[in-house]
């Protein structure tokens, strides 16, 4: 199937597509097709959180590759359809003490998703805190789409910084739920 007749079988299927534009594979558009015709495709382009911010015209001799329904695209089909359920207001009471301590207690409490960096490493691990020991955090992994992905350990007197119900993690959690009821 040439890009043309994919493109046109997902706008009526009604299935989020990734275009390319170019050989850099890590730029892409994402969205649905609203319309094409014989020189030119109408994106309604969607952000990675699920948002709908406006429409990108391309021209079909510009595109080099097109995905359908992988594991991003359906990703991001669940959150656009969904949109107006998963980002809420949060508030976190001012902790007395210590705010790490405090802020893994409370995520502990909630059941939510936090995303925990470590000192002198760039990689953040998200997730439920399972567990707080003494020494270490049990953290139930979570990963960007949702999915479960193992169980880490994290010393506690390594932790750096905790987001504690931003975007990214309220994503993560929503997913993570929908994931986990089918």
């Amino acid at each position: 199937m040439n890009i043309k007749a994919s493109l046109k079988k997902a706008m009526q299927d009604k299935r989020i597509v990734s275009i390319y534009t170019s050989d850099d594979w890590s730029s892409y558009s994402v969205g649905y097709v609203v319309s094409i015709d014989e020189t030119h495709i109408c994106l309604e382009s969607i952000t990675g959180s699920g948002e709908s911010i406006g429409f990108e015209i391309r021209s079909l001799e510009e595109i080099t590759k097109v995905e359908t329904s992988g594991k991003y695209e359906q990703k991001i089909e669940i959150l656009f359809n969904h949109q107006g359920e998963i980002i809420h207001p949060v508030t976190i009471p001012t902790p007395s003490g210590g705010i790490i301590h405090k802020t893994l207690e409370l995520a502990l409490q909630r059941k939510c998703v936090i995303t925990i960096w470590t000192e002198g490493s760039e990689d953040s691990i998200s997730g439920y805190v399972s567990s707080i020991g003494n020494d270490t955090i049990t953290i139930r992994a979570v990963d960007e789409y949702g999915d479960d992905d193992g169980v880490s350990l994290v010393p506690r007197e390594e932790i750096s910084s905790i987001d504690f119900c931003t975007k990214e993690e309220q994503l993560r959690e929503f997913l993570n739920k929908k994931s986990n009821q089918t």
